[in-house]
């Protein structure tokens, strides 16, 4: 695939929308129809938009200007607009780009057309945060890129692309924050692919691994020749590294749909060690007769991750885990720590990921980034 230039994005589709406001900045527009478009300027007008049936009723101010079957703001990054979901109340995002509005059942479509390094610093902004290292941006650009690019057709039937949510990747528009730009200009059009195959890489990750990654078939039926179990210590110094989790006993054995211990032997059981963190990750287990995977048990209980042992005191359940998210490919708080620690973008992403390769144009020069070793 060649350098690809715009995505599409659905914008709230987690959510039913039903009115919005659309804040124009200078030299932007909102075409009504046809023919018929309002300019932006300095006093930054603002328009609500209402869905009634296929139909949208727009404001501005307080008059009416009429009703629309699609509307489209077409923006710049230095002339960008906000655009904020009011029924229900949601906080705002500005955007750049085309946004194309419409109704469908009384429900507002929002789609995103924008260039795609604008979409990747809304990408790190939803996904990173701020005041970190520029490797690890660089390596989430990467990253990002290549999982839109490799995910582009995800959500074809609708229209567009990726989406805005979790689902995809965490998207909150333009933001002017300078990291992030650096970070996706010095990694322009670079995509991480299967050595073997050199098509574009699935990645995936995670919050903390909790000392080891899973593979991607201890997680998923899938396997993924570059998504192997790693040894990872540098996250254990991490939020997410180590937690617990405290529940009843009769819950605990309600929600595995195991009987409740009448007498000690049942109890001793119930609440012997099943991995004492002595070995690897533990995938699959055998309690009071049962077998068990251990990532639909993190699903039964809550937890924040499929790596856990348990004992038992009085009436209750006290569960030590490892890790935060499925543990497959990229650990983050991982690579927050890599990355302070001087390591190279190339570095952290060939650290989680074996057997890939980095393709593209090449980074700047290592003297960008004071964190590069």
């Amino acid at each position: 695939m060649g350098q690809k230039e715009m995505v599409s994005v659905g914008l709230y589709r987690a959510s039913s929308i039903s009115e919005l406001t659309l804040e124009l900045d200078a030299n932007s527009s909102l075409e009504l129809q046809k023919g018929l478009q309002i300019q932006g300027n300095y006093q930054h007008p603002l328009f609500r938009i209402v869905a009634k049936g296929n139909k949208m009723d727009v404001y501005l101010s307080k008059t009416l200007l009429g009703d629309f079957t699609q509307l489209v703001c077409r923006s710049t990054p230095s002339n960008s607009v906000v655009l904020k979901p009011t029924k229900p109340d949601y906080k705002g995002n500005r955007y750049t780009g085309n946004l194309i509005i419409t109704s469908e059942k009384g429900v507002l479509k929002m789609i995103n057309r924008l260039d795609e390094n604008d979409y990747l610093v809304g990408v790190l902004r939803g996904e990173v945060g701020y005041d970190k290292a520029l490797a690890l941006y660089q390596v989430h650009a990467i990253l990002s890129r290549t999982y839109e690019r490799y995910y582009q057709w995800r959500h074809k039937a609708d229209g567009f692309e990726v989406c805005d949510q979790t689902h995809c990747q965490v998207f909150k528009g333009y933001f002017d924050y300078k990291p992030y730009h650096i970070a996706v200009k010095t990694t322009d059009n670079i995509v991480v692919r299967d050595s073997s195959t050199g098509e574009l890489a699935e990645l995936l990750f995670h919050s903390n691994c909790g000392g080891q990654t899973n593979a991607s078939e201890d997680v998923w039926k899938s396997t993924l020749s570059y998504c192997r179990s790693v040894d990872d210590t540098f996250c254990l110094s991490s939020q997410n590294a180590f937690w617990e989790k405290k529940i009843s006993l009769e819950k605990f054995c309600n929600k595995l749909n195991i009987t409740l211990p009448v007498d000690s032997l049942q109890h001793a059981e119930l609440c012997s060690s099943i991995c004492s963190f002595s070995n690897d990750r533990p995938h699959d287990m055998e309690l009071m007769g049962k077998h068990f995977r251990m990532i639909d048990l993190r699903s039964r209980l809550d937890l924040k991750s499929a790596w856990f042992d348990w004992e038992c005191r009085d009436e209750f359940v006290y569960i030590y885990g490892k890790g935060f998210g499925h543990g497959v490919g990229l650990c983050q708080e991982g690579a927050i720590r890599m990355a302070a620690l001087g390591y190279s973008p190339e570095d952290i992403i060939h650290h989680y990921f074996t057997s890939v390769k980095l393709t593209g144009i090449p980074l700047l020069p290592r003297e960008i980034s004071p964190t590069y070793k």
